[in-house]
C-alpha cells in the first residue's frame, strides 16, 4: 500500500467483493482506514466508502489523536492507586511481577518517563525515600502514528515477557539484552484487557491504541538501548535515538556522562521482583506496562506533572 496506483485491478475486485460480504476481517478495515489519503490519491473512493460502512473504520482517523485529548485526572489516579489484582489473569503468571506506569506527551518526540510497583504492589523509591523515575522515549524515527507499521509505541497496556536470548546487533540494540513486549491478547469486549484495568478506564480510550496496533498486526516491540550516537544536541530528544517502534533507554556517553540507563532497568525490575540482578536471572523478567499519553503539551514528562495525580 506504499504506493497505491499500482494496485492491481484483481486485488481491487477482491477487496471491494471482501468489503461487500457480511463479515470483514477488522485488520482489513484498519489497514485501510490507515492508508485513506493515499487510496483517496489514486482513486479508490469506491474502496473507502466500503470500508467506513463498517463501525471500526472510526477507530483510525488522519487527524485523530491516539487518546482522549485529556485523559482524567481521576482515571490515571485509579488506574494507579488501584489497579486490579492479577492473578485470574493468564492462570497468574504475572502475579510475581511488576507493574510500570510509562507518562508520555502527545508528541512523541520527547521523553517519557516511568514509575514502577514492585512484585507487593508497593512503589519503588530510591534510597532517599524519593519516587523511583526513569526516562524513556517511545518515538518512531518514521514519525508515523501507531496504527502504521514501525510507527509509534502505542499507548495501552503490554505485557514484559523476559529477554532475547542474546545482546546482539548492538549497534541498533546496545549493549544489553532488550525486553520482548507482548499485546494483551484479542478477546471478546476485550474482558482480558479490561481485566487489567480499573472500571474507571473501560470507558475511556487512552488504552486503545494498543488494541489497535495489535488487531492491524503489529509486534516485536522492544525495550533497548542502541550503540547509535544522537550528533544532533539540538533535537528535542537529545540524547535519545529514535526507534522503529520501540522503547529506547540511554546509552553511550554525551558530555562527559556515561548512559547505561537498559542495564538499570533490567537491574530495578529485576530486584523488584525479589531477584539478584544478575545476568543469569534476566530470563525470569515479567511485568506489566501501562503506557499513558496525557497531553500535548511540548516537553519531556516530568515527575513533577505527576504530583497531580498523587504519584510523589
Amino acid at each position: 500500500y506504499d504506493d497505491a496506483k499500482t494496485l492491481d485491478p484483481v486485488l481491487v475486485g477482491e477487496l471491494l467483493n471482501e468489503l461487500r460480504s457480511p463479515e470483514v476481517e477488522v485488520k482489513l478495515i484498519y489497514i485501510l482506514a490507515a492508508h485513506e489519503k493515499i487510496l483517496l490519491a489514486a482513486g479508490h473512493k469506491d474502496i473507502i466508502d466500503l470500508a467506513k460502512m463498517h463501525s471500526e473504520y472510526g477507530d483510525i482517523s488522519q487527524d485523530r489523536q491516539e487518546s482522549d485529548d485529556q485523559v482524567l485526572a481521576e482515571v490515571i489516579t485509579d488506574l494507579y492507586f488501584n489497579t486490579p489484582d492479577v492473578s485470574s489473569y493468564m492462570d497468574g503468571e504475572y502475579v510475581k511481577s511488576v507493574k510500570i506506569f510509562m507518562f508520555c506527551h502527545n508528541n512523541r518526540l520527547y521523553p517519557c518517563v516511568m514509575v514502577m510497583k514492585d512484585v507487593n504492589g508497593k512503589e519503588v523509591r530510591n534510597s532517599d525515600g524519593t519516587l523511583w523515575t526513569h526516562q524513556v522515549l517511545a518515538s518512531a524515527k518514521t514519525g508515523l502514528p501507531s496504527y502504521q507499521r514501525n510507527g509509534n509505541t502505542p499507548a495501552g497496556i503490554l505485557t514484559i515477557d523476559s529477554v532475547m536470548p542474546v545482546a546482539d546487533q548492538q549497534i541498533s540494540y546496545g549493549k544489553f539484552r532488550r525486553m520482548m513486549l507482548n499485546f494483551i491478547p484479542k478477546s471478546k469486549e476485550e474482558v482480558l484487557m479490561k481485566s487489567l484495568l480499573p472500571k474507571s478506564s473501560w470507558g475511556h480510550d487512552w488504552w486503545n491504541a494498543s488494541t489497535v496496533a495489535r488487531d492491524i498486526g503489529r509486534n516485536m516491540f522492544r525495550i533497548h538501548g542502541t550503540g547509535k550516537i544522537n550528533t544532533d544536541s539540538n533535537s528535542p530528544y537529545y540524547p535519545f535515538v529514535r526507534t522503529s517502534g520501540c522503547i529506547a533507554n540511554k546509552e553511550n556517553t554525551y558530555d562527559g556522562v556515561t548512559y547505561i540507563n537498559q542495564r538499570l532497568l533490567l537491574d530495578t525490575i529485576m530486584t523488584n521482583m525479589g531477584l539478584k540482578p544478575t545476568y543469569e536471572n534476566e530470563p525470569k523478567i515479567k511485568g506489566i506496562l501501562y503506557l499513558i499519553e496525557l497531553d500535548d503539551t511540548n516537553g519531556a514528562t516530568t515527575s513533577e506533572e505527576l504530583k497531580q495525580f498523587g504519584i510523589e
